[in-house]
């Protein structure tokens, strides 16, 4: 049998092409996408830091060597993110640690979001031209959708949480994260200067095509 000698590389850049064309933009308004080279930014959200790399299921538990995040991926790109705000966050994570949940098809479908004052996302935008929230999900094998909070439903932390950053904020951005999953944030946007993104969930390398992706509906 002939032996062959696969190239990783290759394969990564092919996977990183393929989910840049898989994020669906789903509004904006204002022309808030693609973001300006540089652009300064104020990165809400704890599924910065708690990125689903993949759906519950056989697929949960698959082990990586490296997994990269929306946070992550801005970093290397040209733009410039909040430090003081991710400095915040980082603080409470300490406090309200990742929850894997119990393994295959037990692992909670939305993580507990940190609170947000008026004073914290106002104190953001000083700093910020452009703020970017990222929601995150699970879903997958053995489990489906559901109609509530959480799952297909916002949150209240949630809500409160695109509340006040799209007040404050002149141009917001929301980024979908979720495994075959859709859930509903076009209520909790202001009718102008914002932007939805649905990234779905197609693998390690995702978050980079989202921000340097080869497509209309990434970042830039």
């Amino acid at each position: 049998m002939e032996n062959k000698v696969f190239d990783t590389k290759l394969y990564a850049a092919a996977a990183r092409a393929v989910a840049a064309e898989g994020i669906v933009m789903l509004r904006n308004e204002g022309q808030v996408l693609p973001l300006g080279k540089g652009e300064k930014i104020a990165l809400f959200g704890r599924g910065q830091f708690n990125y689903y790399k993949s759906g519950t299921g056989s697929g949960g538990l698959v082990n990586t060597s490296y997994v990269t995040g929306i946070r992550e991926a801005l970093k290397e790109s040209s733009f410039v993110l909040n430090e003081k705000l991710q400095a915040v966050y980082e603080a409470w994570l300490k406090e309200n640690p990742y929850d894997a949940g119990a393994g295959w098809a037990g692992e909670p479908w939305f993580q507990k979001e940190m609170p947000l004052t008026k004073e914290l996302v106002d104190e953001a935008k000083k700093e910020s031209d452009t703020a970017v929230i990222v929601i995150g999900r699970t879903a997958g094998e053995d489990q489906d959708n559901k109609a509530e909070a959480g799952s297909y439903l916002l949150t209240e932390a949630e809500e409160e949480m695109l509340s006040l950053v799209c007040a404050s904020f002149t141009h917001s951005g929301t980024f979908e994260c979720g495994q075959y999953h859709r859930y509903e944030v076009g209520g909790a946007l202001p009718a102008g200067g914002s932007a939805v993104c649905m990234a779905g969930r197609p693998g390690r390398r995702q978050r980079r095509a989202g921000c340097t992706g080869g497509n209309r509906n990434a970042f830039r």
